[in-house]
């Protein structure tokens, strides 16, 4: 049986490009992803770097490194820049990390919330309750379209460099840990590495619902509702509501 669960955007309606970017996801099913480096947190995508590794293991990974860097490279040349290399493990492992840094702003990445209704997502990431909240189905399955769950920890992740390059749960871990502090938000991301941040398509099939929030106004409402009206897919147009004992927040459809 095919498994699906559902993913929450919740998006400004504000700036110059507000009305548009959720326009853009409503009639043309497609949103824009932006690049890691763009992120509100400073710590996010910031791993340490194991400085420990072994002599030998690091010797040995930059080994394979530069053989694969430099193919057709003569095997003295190759010889000399691993020795260059080595002679300093920790300057060699610093720029490793600044490398990690560069193609982080070559990268791409789109975030969604497990948590439906949150009232910190609302004024966090709608603009104070003034935007929109879009539900989106994650199908099991589909590789296009496909969370990975952010973690959260007391410490900042500890990455292995000679393990790094390999693509192996270290890149993982080091674009996909965050601080317990942000633990409300129940992260999940879609991550294109070294793609260029810019708009991607999603199924039609895949967006169920929009959301108003609960201070959206007069003019934005009737805004987004006359959108979905012109979308090819109906979806259904819900409003917020302050539950009246307690500190939930609700939807109910748009009268």
């Amino acid at each position: 049986m095919t498994v699906t669960r559902m993913l929450y955007k919740y998006r400004t309606l504000s700036g110059p490009y507000g009305l548009q970017n959720a326009a853009d996801i409503i009639l043309n099913d497609r949103m824009r992803w932006q690049s890691p480096t763009a992120f509100n947190d400073p710590f996010d995508c910031a791993p340490r770097f194991d400085t420990s590794v072994s002599d030998a293991a690091f010797r040995s990974w930059m080994k394979d490194a530069l053989k694969r860097a430099g193919k057709g490279t003569p095997r003295a040349d190759r010889r000399s820049a691993i020795a260059k290399k080595t002679r300093s493990k920790t300057e060699a492992i610093k720029n490793l990390e600044t490398s990690f840094i560069e193609k982080l702003g070559e990268s791409s990445v789109t975030c969604f919330s497990l948590a439906e209704n949150h009232p910190l997502m609302w004024a966090h990431y709608a603009d104070s309750h003034s935007g929109v909240m879009f539900q989106f189905e994650e199908p099991t399955g589909d590789i296009d379209f496909c969370g990975l769950n952010v973690d959260y920890l007391d410490q900042r992740p500890l990455v292995d460099p000679t393990a790094f390059l390999a693509g192996s749960s270290e890149i993982k871990k080091a674009i996909l840990t965050k601080s317990s502090d942000w633990a409300y938000e129940e992260e999940v991301r879609m991550v294109e590495y070294r793609r260029a941040p810019g708009p991607r398509s999603f199924k039609t099939t895949y967006l169920k619902s929009v959301t108003l929030g609960l201070k959206i106004s007069a003019e934005d409402r009737q805004s987004i509702i006359n959108v979905v009206g012109r979308r090819r897919a109906s979806i259904p147009v819900l409003q917020s509501a302050l539950d009246r004992t307690t500190y939930r927040i609700t939807s109910r459809p748009v009268e």
